[in-house]
């Protein structure tokens, strides 16, 4: 962690006072009162939940280090499948210290839930269904990374013309859908 703050209040006050946001301006950029932003910055709140964290990142524009410092401060912690890109970012941007690994989705939406973790970065489509199947949890409405996925062959290999041929025909006649449905649950 970055010693040159003494907590989170010093850090999100410094931050933006450098970005010169008067603090009236930020508390309603983030969605709170001044005087709660005062007391934050005072170090007689804590710091807020995990989404309002993303916010003001993205008000004062941190970087890579300011953001894992601004966790690190904040005390933190985000859950992700172990060896998903998920973790892969995560782990760039917020540190190893801010992130646990479990071995699924599953158990880190659980942790989540229990309160051993702030936020679970996960794909989109098993998000979806571990939100409808656990009242309380929400998506965030920005994304946290975008990926392609994609099949790698051979230039000018013979197999491209057929491999397209049949993913259009599994995403007509709904095969792909029925695969989702089946393997990317909340349970």
């Amino acid at each position: 962690m970055n010693t040159q703050y003494q907590n989170f209040g010093e850090f999100l006050q410094r931050k933006r006072t450098e970005k010169q946001i008067t603090l009236r301006k930020m508390a309603e950029m983030i969605g709170i009162t001044a005087p709660y932003l005062t007391d934050i910055e005072k170090d007689r709140r804590n710091p807020p939940e995990m989404e309002k964290l993303e916010l003001i990142s993205q008000i004062l524009m941190l970087n890579d280090e300011d953001k894992t410092t601004m966790y690190d401060l904040a005390g933190k912690k985000i859950g992700t499948q172990r060896g998903t890109t998920g973790y892969i970012y995560c782990s760039d941007d917020f540190g190893d210290d801010a992130v646990v690994a479990y071995d699924n989705g599953l158990t880190a939406v659980q942790a989540l839930n229990n309160g051993q973790v702030d936020a679970v970065v996960i794909d989109n489509a098993p998000a979806k269904e571990f939100v409808a199947a656990n009242p309380g949890l929400k998506i965030l409405d920005t994304s946290y990374a975008e990926e392609d996925y994609a099949i790698g062959m051979a230039k000018g290999s013979s197999l491209e013309d057929a491999v397209n041929a049949a993913l259009k025909e599994l995403k007509a006649d709904g095969t792909l859908q029925s695969i989702v449905d089946k393997y990317i649950t909340a349970e």
